[in-house]
């Protein structure tokens, strides 16, 4: 997990948070690995056209799709705005969770802070 955890672990800030918050960091991995290797090669093979009806859009993706379905598209899959959005959501809880951790400060104690008590 340290290879993935920026290297070097616990020697950097980054690396730091990033073992320490394992959870966040294997969903933001994922999440950019699913968008980066199907929704958008996806997209970019078939297109993304919103312009015609369900009749052009089989005709027009005839060629572009292997096995003879809509890939993508206002009558496709929806893999390229559901993984976007999966995507989006893992960045975001990402970086609030590094927001937290960057600005988190030690709760002190009232009690700690009091003078202290002469003996009697």
């Amino acid at each position: 997990m340290e290879f993935l955890c920026c290297f070097g672990g616990n020697t950097n800030p980054l690396g730091n948070f990033c073992i320490r918050h394992k959870a966040h960091t294997f969903n933001l991995y994922v999440a950019q690995i699913l968008f980066w290797a199907i929704a958008l090669p996806q997209t970019l093979q078939t297109g993304l056209d919103y312009s015609y009806g369900y009749k052009g859009a089989l005709e027009a993706n005839d060629v572009a799709s292997l096995n003879g379905k809509l890939q993508s598209g206002r009558f496709g899959s929806g893999a390229f705005p559901m993984i976007f959005i999966c995507c989006f959501i893992a960045t975001g809880i990402f970086f609030q969770a590094m927001y937290e951790y960057a600005t988190y400060v030690l709760p002190v104690d009232e009690e700690d802070d009091a003078a202290p008590v002469a003996a009697k």
